[in-house]
């Protein structure tokens, strides 16, 4: 918010402009995966690589949150990585991390994104970038019960409540909501430019990373 209270207008999706970042984490511990899902082989780069140029095709700055000692593969020169500031705090302390970066570059809103997406549609971020007012300070989407709280958009600003949570181990990051005015919208919407919703898959286990394998080798046919 401004002086006067006034929520900053929700800016464009522009390369260049720095005014919608992207947040992705990667620190995660990938115990059912059985190894780091950032350094998965997929096609001619990994994971993380894959995720990093995606972000990097619709947003600017892009931040990746890691672990200390967390190996990590080459990654373009104008990707900051970061180090956990609050560890074995989980995705909350994550996007605190990243969002307290962006906002210390004045960059007022961004995308956070887990490392292990591979299908994500830069078009599905544009769209749902399409759907937050200027009043939302959180955007993200529902499906049934479940909230993504990854694969949504924050005002970087509410870092300063994430870091509070932290503080009080309240670690969920959809605590966030309870203190920030929240749009939550219906996943099926963002149909209209992912039919399949794959932007919203990620891979937890080795069968899942196989079937994503077999995706992205049918699609290359």
């Amino acid at each position: 918010m401004d002086s006067t209270g006034t929520l900053p207008k929700t800016p464009d999706l522009q390369r260049g402009q720095r005014s919608v970042g992207g947040v992705i984490l990667c620190g995660g511990k990938s115990h059912r995966m059985g190894t780091s899902k950032a350094l998965l082989p997929f096609g001619d780069e990994v994971m993380l690589q894959r995720v990093v140029r995606i972000l990097q095709s619709a947003l600017d700055p892009v931040v990746v949150v890691a672990a200390e000692d967390q190996p990590l593969p080459e990654l373009p020169s104008d990707v900051t990585v970061l180090i956990d500031s609050y560890p074995e705090k989980g995705p909350l302390a994550g996007l605190f991390c990243g969002l307290q970066h962006l906002h210390s570059l004045q960059v007022p809103l961004a995308f956070a994104s887990a490392c292990d997406t591979p299908f994500l549609l830069p078009g599905f971020i544009d769209y749902l970038l399409s759907k937050m007012t200027d009043q939302d300070e959180i955007l993200l989407l529902q499906e049934g019960e479940f909230q993504h709280v990854l694969s949504a958009f924050y005002r970087t600003h509410v870092y300063r409540t994430a870091e509070k949570l932290i503080m009080s181990d309240r670690l969920r990051p959809i605590f966030l909501t309870a203190e920030h005015l929240t749009h939550q919208l219906n996943v099926d919407q963002m149909r209209a430019v992912d039919p399949d919703l794959v932007s919203l898959q990620n891979l937890n286990t080795p069968s899942d990373y196989e079937k994503a394998l077999q995706r992205m080798r049918t699609s290359q046919k």
